[in-house]
């Protein structure tokens, strides 16, 4: 089952799927900062187009960052970008 999850009003939507037994979500950021408080498991984010300061590091397009549990994330976009982010 595809979710549609919408955040800050719309500015961060994303949707989570499922492909066997790991969890995805593929989403686009509009510009500002977004908190989406600590992680609960490890987030592996790769971007799509565009480029992202998540939690410090800034990743480009086709880059990725893994964000372990208890760690906060932050995202700060300074133009519209595009993830995919790998659960577990």
């Amino acid at each position: 089952m595809i979710k549609h999850n919408v955040y800050f009003d719309g500015a961060v939507q994303s949707l989570g799927f499922q492909d066997g037994n790991q969890d995805y979500t593929i989403g686009v950021v509009e510009p500002g900062v977004w908190d989406f408080g600590e992680a609960t498991r490890p987030e592996t984010i790769t971007i799509l187009t565009g480029y992202l300061r998540i939690s410090g590091a800034t990743i480009t397009t086709g880059k990725t960052i893994t964000i372990n549990p208890g760690v906060s994330i932050v995202i700060e976009a300074k133009g519209a970008a595009s993830y995919l982010c790998r659960y577990g």
